[in-house]
């Protein structure tokens, strides 16, 4: 993990000044997340270009999709883009720095590989692109958790 990558910071930066300039769609900052997350983690081609597909090929199963190779799967955020745009969004001003938006993304920014199944299961409970209410409530064993919308309709790492 490299939290000073040069690109990762200028991505970081462009989101500071979309704040700032009061774009409010997620979908605006979905490239500039992506882009951080693989400059972080070295997602990167030889070009230093990110490499999110390579990525996603590569990332964790779910365990029904591991004992299942042959079921079709879908590459899940296990926390949705969304949350992490809110997240980002609910910094205060003297708080929107580079290194505090990096670090955001590098802590909530996990997909997995999950079958078509377990999808239908997430969206079902209404949870395709939020979080469960328990990971809001202080007093919930779930609060804070980041794996708490798999582990509320369980799906299993």
């Amino acid at each position: 993990m490299n939290l000073l990558d040069k690109k990762a910071i200028g991505y970081a930066n462009s989101i500071i000044a979309m704040i700032n300039a009061e774009i409010n769609d997620a979908a605006s900052y979905r490239l500039a997340i992506d882009s951080i997350f693989c400059h972080v983690f070295g997602h990167v081609t030889k070009n230093d270009q990110r490499a999110l597909s390579k990525y996603n090929k590569t990332s964790e199963l779910s365990k029904k999709a591991l004992l299942n190779p042959t079921d079709k799967r879908i590459v899940e955020h296990v926390v949705p883009i969304t949350i992490i745009y809110f997240e980002l969004m609910s910094l205060t001003e003297d708080e929107r720095k580079a290194e505090n938006i990096i670090k955001i993304i590098a802590k909530m920014y996990k997909v997995r590989r999950i079958t078509v199944e377990e999808d239908l299961m997430l969206s079902r409970a209404g949870l395709q692109d939020s979080m469960p209410s328990e990971f809001y409530n202080a007093e919930h064993e779930l609060y804070g958790d980041l794996e708490s919308r798999h582990k509320k309709v369980g799906i299993q790492a």
